[in-house]
C-alpha cells in the first residue's frame, strides 16, 4: 500500500502484492472488527488498489493490535529496501 500510495507505483506487480496481502490479512481483521475490514478490503481490493490510502490501511490494522494479537513491540517500521534506513 505504500508504494501504491506514497509513490504512485500503480504497476500490475504492486497492485497484486497489495491484493495478496488483502487476501492474507482480511478473515483476521473481520473477525477482529467488520468495519475496520470493510475499510482495508476497499483500499485493497483489485481494480481499486490505485485509490488506496497507507494511512486508511496502517490505522485500521493499529486499531485491532490488541485483537490481532499483535503488541507494538512486534511492529518494527517500514524499510527501505534500497538501504536508507525506514519509509515509515
Amino acid at each position: 500500500m505504500y508504494e501504491l500510495d506514497i509513490h504512485d507505483d500503480f504497476q500490475e506487480t504492486t497492485q497484486a502484492m497489495g491484493t495478496a496481502f488483502a487476501a492474507a490479512v482480511l478473515p483476521l481483521l473481520h473477525a477482529c472488527s467488520e468495519g475496520y475490514a470493510m475499510m482495508v478490503h476497499k483500499d485493497l481490493s483489485p481494480g481499486m488498489a490505485t485509490k488506496g490510502s497507507y494511512e486508511v490501511v496502517k490505522f485500521a490494522l493499529e486499531q485491532n493490535y490488541d485483537c490481532l494479537g499483535i503488541k507494538c513491540e512486534d511492529v518494527g517500521g517500514l524499510v527501505d529496501v534500497r538501504g536508507n534506513g525506514y519509509l515509515a
